[in-house]
Parts: structure tokens; sequence; C-alpha cells
């Protein structure tokens, strides 16, 4: 993504968060063209966007479904910020909306009964911050952890929006977990020397879901990458963080 594209694209996700109206501006063609870049390859269409006052796009090769209409209608439809039949489309059209939806839907199906309390004590002797947050472990292997955070008021920020301080901890406790179980032989521990973190939609009720999976395994670093979910399983923020492995 271009500099003006993601800053079109995440400055409607900050309005989007603070509860303003969705606004114009130049980078509306650049954010069009690269959410349908973005859907071409997540596999969505085959489409051609032929929005009002920009050239047409296709999407996955073009063709198929032909999407007319307000050009911003569109960037709020792909990006989960407004009905998608608006567009005479369906909620696969939204890019924070991973294609792999099955595999990650699983925890947030997850019921307060389904959560062990024997696994979160162990969790929380073990990083007694995580207890401070209030972490519920869900799932832990070498391939993926998965925990939930709930809404909470006293984890507020203005708004009644999940602080994102709340987020990035929930994050780094299954990030690191994640790390610990990839350690190579010979390894003692690890410990975060990078994060970063895109915030994509505020939560303001119901739970977060977060899966850590890794995407580099090496005898001294581990990259970790970390997705958050809303109860309505939409993507609220992407976290790319770098462990050290220690000795």
């Amino acid at each position: 993504m271009s500099l003006p594209e993601e800053n079109y694209v995440r400055a409607e996700d900050i309005r989007d968060a603070l509860g303003r109206e969705p606004a114009r501006g130049p980078g509306l063609r650049a954010a069009v063209s690269h959410l349908a870049d973005l859907l071409s390859r997540e596999g969505w269409g085959p489409a051609t966007l032929a929005l009002d006052d920009l050239d047409e796009l296709p999407v996955s090769g073009g063709g198929g479904t032909r999407v007319t209409g307000d050009p911003l209608t569109f960037v709020l439809v792909s990006t989960g910020r407004a009905d998608p039949a608006l567009l005479g489309l369906d909620e696969t059209v939204n890019v924070y909306r991973s294609p792999t939806v099955p595999t990650r839907g699983v925890a947030s199906r997850v019921t307060k009964a389904d959560v062990d309390p024997d696994e979160t004590r162990r969790l929380h002797d073990a990083m007694p911050f995580a207890g401070v947050l209030g972490v519920q472990p869900l799932s832990l292997s070498a391939e993926e952890v998965r925990a939930r955070l709930d809404w909470d008021a006293t984890r507020c920020t203005s708004a009644d929006a999940m602080h994102g301080g709340a987020l990035m901890g929930l994050a780094d406790v299954v990030g690191g977990l994640c790390a610990f179980l990839n350690l190579p032989e010979g390894a003692t521990g690890t410990t975060t020397i990078e994060s970063k973190t895109n915030f994509l939609r505020a939560v303001r009720q119901g739970h977060v879901d977060a899966v850590a999976r890794p995407l580099h395994v090496g005898r001294t670093v581990i990259v970790i990458e970390t997705d958050l979910y809303d109860a309505d399983d939409r993507r609220v923020t992407k976290v790319i963080q770098s462990q050290a492995v220690l000795r």
C-alpha cells in the first residue's frame, strides 16, 4: 500500500473509531484502486468496479459482478463500515474479514463454559500481567495460540472504546506464548524486542479474541503475527512482533 492510499484508508478507520462521519478526499481514487488490488489478492470476484466518476477497475481479472455506485460507499462497504447490501454485495467484500474465517471462527464460538479455569490459572501464575488484564486462554500450540479478553468499562478509553493498551497487552501475551512454544532446543526463554500495531476498528462491547501464529522461527529471533477479532469476527487489530530467543 502506498502512503496516500494508506493515509486515506487509515484516516477512515480513525474517523470510525471516533464516531465521526466519513469524509471524501483526494486519496479516494487511490483507496479504491488499492482495495481492488487487495480483493484480487484475496480471491474475491471476479468483478468490475464501475463506480461513479472513476475509471473501471478489474477485480480478479474483471468481468463477473459489475459494482456500480458511490466510490466512498464502496470504501466503507469494503472495510466493514457500511452494509454491503447498499451495493448489492455480501460480507465477503470486507477486506478486514480474513478468507480463513472458518479457521479462526472456532475461537469466536467459544463460550464461558468452554474456557478452562485450570488453564487460565496456570497462565496467570506464569504470567501475572495476563491475570491483571484478565486474559483467558482458549488454545495453546506451537502452530497457533488463541486467547480472549472481555470488554469491560475498566479496560476502556473515551467513548466506551477498549483501550489500545489493553489490546496491545493481549497481543503481547499471546505473541509471547506463541514464541515460547516455538523456542529452539537449548533456549531458556523469549522477550519482545519489537512490536508494530495497526488499530483497525473500535471495540465497544462483547470481547476480543486474539490469534497468534509464527511467521518466522529462527535461532535468535522469532517473528509472530497476531490478529485480534471482535465478537462479530471482524478484525480490529493486527500486530507483528519480534521476540528475541534467550539462552
